[in-house]
């Protein structure tokens, strides 16, 4: 019989290199599993901030856009304060569409939530509590979280201005335009039409006049 056969068997450097493939690959497949499992989040981010903007918009466009020019009551005044951070109106079409129909007061500008996050913040107070408490905030809104930018301005007659006053201007503007921007975004631009309703107030059988 002749000398046993050498083994064939992996040498040292050959499963070392082995070894070092595998963990190649395995890194590669890791970094391609996060860079899906990131953009997914991404995405769902992205759809979410639409989402939020829809909303905000939608809420805003229905009662700023039903906003009503005077309000009856111990005297009668014109009444819609607009500043550049901050807007305060009357309107009978509340956020919440299942509330009761009435006059709400609206203040909308910009707010930090429980979390200590910039948001685009809505008050909503019933007129006749308005009327006697100012001040108060009834119900708080936050239609956008992560705000980074707020400007309103008011246009009329072919003209744009920072501020409007109805008591002074003896009537609301036309047009109200919104931009608001989120962080890593571009600003978003609103322009919203005003019906100019009359106010409506209930005579002393409950019916409307």
């Amino acid at each position: 019989m002749g000398p046993p056969s050498a083994s064939r068997g992996f040498t040292l450097l050959e499963l070392l290199l082995s070894l070092l493939l595998v963990g190649l690959l395995g890194l590669a497949a890791y970094g391609l599993l996060h860079l899906v499992i990131k953009g997914s989040r991404h995405g769902e981010a992205a759809i979410a901030t639409l989402q939020q903007l829809r909303l905000a918009r939608h809420y805003l466009e229905r009662s700023l856009g039903s906003a009503v020019p005077r309000m009856e009551g111990p005297g009668e005044w014109p009444y819609f304060v607009g500043e550049a951070q901050e807007l305060k109106f009357l309107t009978p079409v509340p956020l919440q569409a299942h509330i009761p129909g009435g006059l709400y007061h609206l203040r909308v500008l910009a707010a930090v939530d429980e979390k200590g996050r910039d948001c685009l913040a809505v008050e909503e107070l019933k007129a006749h509590t308005w009327l006697k408490e100012p001040d108060r905030t009834e119900t708080r809104h936050f239609l956008l979280t992560g705000l980074t930018y707020l400007r309103f301005t008011y246009l009329a007659g072919g003209e744009e201005f920072s501020t409007w006053h109805a008591d002074l201007q003896m009537r609301l503007p036309e047009r109200v335009r919104v931009e608001v921007a989120l962080a890593d975004r571009q600003p978003h631009q609103w322009l919203i039409p005003l019906r100019l309703m009359e106010a409506v107030e209930p005579d002393e059988t409950g019916g409307e006049e």
